[in-house]
C-alpha cells in the first residue's frame, strides 16, 4: 500500500492505538535502501511490537550499505556475517525510535529480540501487568532444525502469528515466546509434520532440536 506509509501510517496508527489494541508491525525490504526508514520511523512510536528481518532493521536504522558490502564481499548473505554486536546496535536503535518491542529474525540462523524499559512497557497492552519481568531484555535464541523436505512459504507469517498467540495467551518469558515462535515456523515448513493449533506447538516444542547457527558470531552467543 504505497500510500499508507510516512505521516499517513503513523496518523492511522495513532487512532488505532487509541482502541487500546496491541499493534504489530511487520515489513518488507525494499530495493532504495534509504526509504523504508522514511516509511515506517514517524509510525514506530505508534506501534508496541516491530518485527523485522536484520536486512530490514539495517535499512530503517541506516546500517544497510556497509552490512551489504561485507556480505557481497564474503559472498553471503547479510545473517550470516552480521556479529551479535552489531545486531545489538541495530536493535538500540530501534528502540530509541520508539517501538517498545524489537524482534529482528536471521533466517534459520534464529531471531534477536529487544524490550525496552518497565516505564514504556507498562503503557504496553498485553506486557502491562508484569513489565518488569520483560523489560530492558536482549537476547538471541537459535531456530530449530527441520530434517525433513521443507517447504519456506510462509515461514515468516507463521512465526510473527505465533509471536501475537504467544502475548495473546500469556507465555510468561521473551525466551519462551521465541521459542515458541520459531517452533512454530519450523513446524510450517516442515512437510513431515501439521500442527494447526497453538495447543499442539506446546506439544511438540520438547521434540525439536535447536539449530546450529550458520553465522559464527551467533553459534558462539548461544542464548543470552
Amino acid at each position: 500500500m504505497p500510500l499508507l506509509q510516512g505521516e499517513r501510517l503513523a496518523s492511522l496508527l495513532a487512532l488505532v492505538r487509541e482502541t487500546g489494541v496491541f499493534i504489530s508491525l511487520d515489513t518488507t525490504p525494499i530495493p532504495d535502501d534509504t526509504s523504508l526508514r522514511a516509511m515506517l520511523a514517524p509510525a514506530l512510536p505508534h506501534a508496541h511490537l516491530l518485527k523485522v528481518n536484520i536486512e530490514e532493521a539495517a535499512q530503517i536504522t541506516g546500517c544497510f550499505s556497509g552490512l551489504h558490502a561485507r556480505a557481497q564481499a564474503a559472498r553471503r548473505d547479510i545473517e550470516t556475517i552480521v556479529t551479535h554486536e552489531e545486531i545489538y546496535r541495530i536493535g538500540a536503535a530501534l528502540l530509541a525510535m520508539g517501538v517498545p518491542m524489537v524482534v529482528i529474525t536471521l533466517g534459520p540462523n534464529g531471531a534477536c529480540l529487544f524490550t525496552g524499559s518497565t516505564d514504556v512497557l507498562r503503557a504496553t497492552p498485553l506486557l502491562a501487568d508484569a513489565p518488569a519481568d520483560w523489560a530492558d531484555q536482549r537476547i538471541f535464541v537459535p531456530a530449530y532444525q527441520v530434517d525433513g523436505p521443507v517447504n519456506a512459504a510462509g515461514a515468516g507469517d507463521a512465526f510473527t502469528a505465533a509471536l501475537l498467540a504467544g502475548l495473546c495467551r500469556g507465555i510468561p518469558s521473551l525466551a519462551q515466546l521465541a521459542r515458541v515462535a520459531h517452533a512454530t515456523a519450523a513446524l510450517q515448513v516442515d512437510l513431515t509434520r501439521f500442527a494447526c493449533r497453538f495447543e499442539d506447538i506446546i506439544i511438540l516444542l520438547p521434540t525439536l532440536r535447536p539449530r546450529i547457527p550458520e553465522n559464527p558470531h551467533l553459534a558462539e552467543k548461544g542464548v543470552n
